[in-house]
């Protein structure tokens, strides 16, 4: 049971019940409609709750675009869009229930729209309010720029070292997303490897690191690939791993994270010849 529950109306109370949070170190946990049976809005701290008063909305292109408060629900958002012959993309079973804070902060999907008509897939912009009481808005120029900054290589000598290396490279590949299919990745990789050939994959985030690790149990890497990362997460990764403390944030042993990988990979290989799939 949670001991206290808020029910919030605008930015700006969000802003300040954060506020007050973080300076009391008090966990916050938020909740839309609750529909969710995964238990999100379960907690023994403070259940911050949505209003049903956050619900203004705009619509834009006869219908292409709808701009929506998070207390607004996708049935509502549809019977907004009815007239032009639309709907949102997301179709979870809750619909009718669910808020558009809920269905966008879970990625809400459905039996119909699948993978290519979720929440993700058909946002065009975003207002969001970080843990510590920072204010994104993807629509806002300015706004993009200050994030911008902040998460830019500015500053990051370690970053700036280790991309200025590209420059004695001939060819080069660069991962900057997050891979959410495995399917499209193998596919991705199968056709970076089988025609590229690159001579540097740059890794930028722990979740592509995971994926190359997926990925070399089903195909093998060009033998002059190296891998070279870019983040202290990853370097924790790696170090619990295996890879000893033979990482360290000041200097980077790309040769030895080369060889690391080639022995992983070149031993797939050899298991694979010595026990091909039947068909």
């Amino acid at each position: 049971m949670p001991k206290a529950v808020l029910h919030i109306n605008t930015e700006e109370e969000v802003l300040k019940v954060i506020e007050l949070a973080n300076t009391y170190k008090v966990p916050l946990t938020f909740r839309a409609a609750g529909t969710s049976l995964n238990g999100q809005g379960i907690t023994d701290h403070v259940l911050v709750v949505i209003t049903n008063k956050w619900n203004n909305y705009s619509i834009e292109n006869d219908g292409e675009i709808i701009r929506l408060q998070p207390s607004l629900t996708g049935g509502q958002a549809n019977l907004f869009l009815n007239k032009y012959g639309r709907k949102i993309g997301p179709d979870p079973s809750s619909v009718n229930v669910a808020k558009i804070g809920g269905i966008v902060a879970n990625n809400a999907s459905g039996m119909c729209c699948g993978f290519k008509h979720n929440s993700y897939n058909t946002l065009q912009d975003i207002r969001v309010i970080f843990s510590d009481g920072q204010v994104l808005d993807t629509k806002s120029v300015d706004s993009r720029e200050k994030f911008a900054i902040i998460s830019g290589v500015s500053g990051n000598d370690l970053l700036l070292e280790e991309l200025s290396k590209l420059t004695h490279c001939h060819k080069f590949e660069t991962y900057l997303r997050v891979f959410i299919d495995l399917d499209e990745l193998l596919d991705t990789y199968n056709k970076l490897f089988l025609h590229n050939q690159p001579d540097i994959i740059i890794a930028t985030s722990l979740d592509v690191f995971k994926s190359l690790n997926r990925i070399f149990e089903k195909i093998t890497t060009p033998k002059a690939a190296t891998i070279t990362i870019t983040s202290l997460k990853m370097l924790k990764f790696v170090n619990q791993q295996g890879f000893k403390n033979t990482l360290k944030l000041e200097k980077l042993d790309n040769s030895y994270i080369c060889q690391r990988i080639l022995e992983f990979t070149e031993a797939k290989d050899v298991s694979r010849k010595k026990h091909p799939a039947t068909k």
